[in-house]
């Protein structure tokens, strides 16, 4: 069986310790309050005389920067179970076997020697997480932000506020936040929304360069002529079109596509022939009374 993640060791748990997988909408991060390296931490997980709660994470990350796999990201892990206590609002409440987290999750444990997880990681560590961090979300399309009810990176302190309260303890999240979307150095107005836009990554994720965007928030995608012209749409270049985020994807209306927004619906026409504004694209905002805004 192959890795996911490239250059990771493998050292795979018993397959009966693993769960059936759905989707994975939410990454977990851990910290393992005691071993010491990744390579000791899998070998418990894969030792089931010792391990007979049947724990186990998808990734182990290493002090050394040493990274190793243990379930496949096909799989669930059995790290997360159960939300406990006053855990985060917008996750489901999963009590067991049957309504479990574990097959939404995708989790990523740490080794820190020490049993509260105060340690803080080390250079090389954290350089494995950050990076194998964005691996996973670009694989899974898990937004790369604090999470919410559309998906994101939580602690798992967020499941279980009791057990888990150190959990994982001390992690450098804004270093994190600030290694997934980068701050842009302010442009001149452009009058176009590009990926070089200010407000362009807390938002959207290019899936191909000069193709499909998708906003993180809503997970819709933005593509096309629809695309070019909702990126006319803004003040100066630098903020977010005012028709706000997407909320659905492009909607097929014979030859038509209509597409949901925030603040307004767009409709892209290839039988235009007159020019009103945004004819180059052969796109333009329904009028209120227009039929089409009840497509769905």
């Amino acid at each position: 069986m192959r890795v996911d993640e490239a250059g990771a060791l493998a050292i795979w748990v018993p397959q009966e310790i693993t769960f059936e997988y759905t989707d994975a909408i939410w990454l977990v991060v851990h910290k393992t309050a005691g071993f010491h390296t990744a390579q000791e931490c899998a070998a418990y997980f894969g030792d089931l005389s010792r391990n007979t709660e049947h724990v186990s994470s998808h990734y182990v990350v290493g002090q050394d920067g040493t990274i190793v796999q243990c379930v496949p990201e096909g799989a669930g892990a059995g790290a997360n179970c159960c939300t406990i206590g006053n855990y985060a609002p917008f996750l489901p409440f999963c009590n067991g076997q049957n309504n479990n987290l574990n097959v939404h999750t995708i989790s990523i444990e740490h080794i820190d020697p020490s049993i509260d997880n105060s340690t803080p990681l080390t250079s090389a560590q954290k350089a494995a997480s950050f990076s194998l961090i964005k691996h996973i979300c670009q694989r899974h399309s898990i937004p790369m932000r604090a999470g919410d009810s559309n998906g994101g990176i939580i602690g798992h302190f967020q499941i279980d506020s009791i057990n888990r309260a150190h959990c994982p303890g001390n992690y450098p999240w804004q270093a994190l936040w600030d290694y997934l979307a980068p701050p842009i150095p302010q442009l001149e107005n452009s009058e176009v929304f590009t990926t070089q836009s200010a407000d362009f990554h807390p938002y959207f994720v290019e899936q191909t360069p000069g193709g499909l965007w998708q906003c993180r928030h809503t997970r819709c995608l933005l593509g096309g002529n629809i695309r070019k012209y909702y990126s006319n749409l803004t003040i100066d270049g630098q903020t977010l079109p005012i028709i706000g985020l997407p909320t659905t994807n492009e909607i097929a209306v014979g030859a038509k596509r209509v597409q949901h927004f925030e603040k307004a619906v767009l409709c892209y026409d290839p039988t235009i022939t007159a020019q009103p504004p945004g004819a180059e694209y052969k796109v333009y905002l329904l009028k209120l009374d227009d039929p089409l805004l009840g497509a769905k």
